[in-house]
């Protein structure tokens, strides 16, 4: 079958009506390949977002216009007996056109003109360009520091809000410490004020304690201000006394001598003289100095209960004992005094009618006759203990007219340096025994002491304990230094 709108024999006039249709009156366009695409492509752009309208009316235009100008129109036009039969059936149907009532659509638009009235159509979209990973790895981990912020700053909120909480608490608890440090100020200046009011009345009945006691004290007849002249004469009693036994009693030389009176020195706990000299040329020394270790360990020392019995011993031994601890400190050596001031008024009257005094006074006399035998003779024996007796009663009167005194005394064994050294001699503090030595020069040093010194800190009022002195100079033995000189290398040495 010959396509439509061509010329074939014997079909002439239909021919020239065909053609003057399709120029007069073209046909509706039916749906082509080519079309279906375009369709397509104008439901894409309508649920596209975001798409500029007028770049897709410009592209539109062009593309039509490329479509028209590079493919040929084909048009399907119904045969000649197909339009017989419909405009035969075209007026039975009411309210439809003719074909001549419809509209021929304008080859100018198909040429490439444009139209206000043609539809715009999008430019056909291409394909989707591929997403980098490194943008998605960037984007999730942007994602991520969002999310870590977001916490982030969630937490420091309910930090801060619970720093605002913990402040008004701590302003709260400041103020009530505040608060309760007025009123403990408030209750420590009320206890001060009560505190001195107390101790200002405690001053007050102590005073009127310590001039009661005072009181007591002189109507009993306790206390007494002894003169340093009464303490020097009481001790240079005993110094006279023990040179007088020495030289009457202890005459007897023994064969062993110098091991006896070695003996004696070791038993007093005193080392042999630095010097080369005989210790023979020592015996009246020692002698001297063995009674007196004796006597002031037994009474001045309260090693015996000769003084007061007991309580006079432990009275003794304590102001011994501190004084020796703290003789250079003024405050403590007045505390001892007052307190020795106050014990001696509970003792009883007379010290040696103390039972016990009187046993250990016969035991000290025995135990001072066993060491010295050797050089007492058998018939001076009785004349020893006699003497030996009335020098510890005069050591006794001695303690109890220095006890009974607010001031203190201490025996020193001045020069004594236990052999460790060369003492030198001084004139202010020791006395030499040896009057053939002239004792202005500095050649002359301390060999041995045989009777200790007395010193006195405070006064009979018990006051000035910063103070003290001398009553009676340490009794010494002296030797000369010789400087000789080395003949291996010039030099000097000292020799005795």
């Amino acid at each position: 079958m010959p396509p439509r709108g061509i010329d074939t024999p014997g079909k002439g006039r239909g021919f020239s009506e065909s053609s003057q249709v399709d120029v007069e009156n073209p046909a509706t366009e039916t749906p082509t390949a080519s079309s279906l695409p375009r369709a397509q492509d104008q439901e894409e752009y309508q649920d596209s977002d975001g798409e500029d309208q007028s770049v897709t009316d410009g592209a539109d235009g062009t593309y039509q216009e490329s479509i028209t100008s590079n493919k040929p129109r084909i048009i399907l036009q119904p045969s000649r007996c197909l339009r017989s039969k419909a405009a035969k059936q075209a007026p039975t149907q009411q309210g439809l056109p003719t074909p001549s009532q419809i509209e021929t659509p304008n080859s100018r638009k198909r040429s490439g003109e444009k139209h206000d009235d043609a539809t715009a159509r999008p430019e056909k979209r291409g394909k989707k360009p591929a997403v980098d990973p490194k943008i998605k790895k960037y984007e999730k981990a942007f994602d991520e520091w969002l999310e870590d912020y977001k916490s982030k700053t969630q937490s420091l909120e309910t930090l801060k809000t619970k720093n605002q909480e913990l402040h008004r608490e701590n302003d709260s608890l400041k103020k009530d410490l505040k608060q309760l440090q007025q009123d403990q100020k408030r209750k420590e200046a009320s206890q001060q004020s009560h505190i001195a009011q107390l101790q200002s009345e405690c001053s007050k009945l102590r005073r009127k304690l310590e001039a009661a006691i005072d009181a007591a004290k002189q109507d009993s007849g306790k206390y007494t201000k002894v003169s340093d002249s009464d303490i020097a004469a009481g001790w240079g009693k005993l110094c006279y006394n023990i040179r007088d036994i020495v030289s009457q009693c202890l005459t007897n030389r023994p064969a062993n001598e110098c091991d006896e009176i070695e003996t004696l020195m070791k038993r007093m706990k005193k080392f042999l003289p630095l010097s080369q000299c005989n210790v023979a040329s020592l015996r009246v020394a020692v002698l001297r100095r063995s009674i007196w270790y004796t006597i002031k360990s037994a009474v001045f020392s309260a090693m015996r209960p000769i003084w007061y019995g007991e309580a006079g011993q432990t009275l003794t031994q304590i102001l011994l004992i501190e004084g020796q601890r703290c003789f250079n400190k003024p405050h403590c050596l007045k505390m001892l005094s007052q307190m020795k001031f106050r014990a001696i008024a509970g003792l009883n009257d007379g010290p040696q009618l103390d039972e016990r005094a009187k046993g250990a006074t016969l035991m000290l006399v025995e135990a001072a006759k066993i060491m010295l035998s050797p050089f007492i003779p058998d018939s001076m024996m009785d004349q020893f203990e006699a003497k030996m007796n009335k020098l510890i009663m005069d050591a006794v009167d001695l303690q109890t007219m220095m006890m009974s005194s607010k001031a203190i005394y201490f025996l020193r064994w001045l020069g004594d340096d236990d052999g460790a050294q060369f003492t030198p001699y001084n004139r202010e503090m020791m006395e030499s025994m040896q009057s053939d030595v002239d004792a202005y020069t500095s050649r002359y040093f301390v060999e041995f002491v045989e009777a200790p010194a007395l010193i006195k800190y405070g006064n009979a009022d018990g006051e000035g304990f910063e103070f003290h002195m001398i009553l009676w100079k340490s009794s010494v033995i002296l030797r000369e230094l010789e400087v000789i000189p080395n003949s291996d290398d010039g030099s000097m040495h000292m020799a005795v």
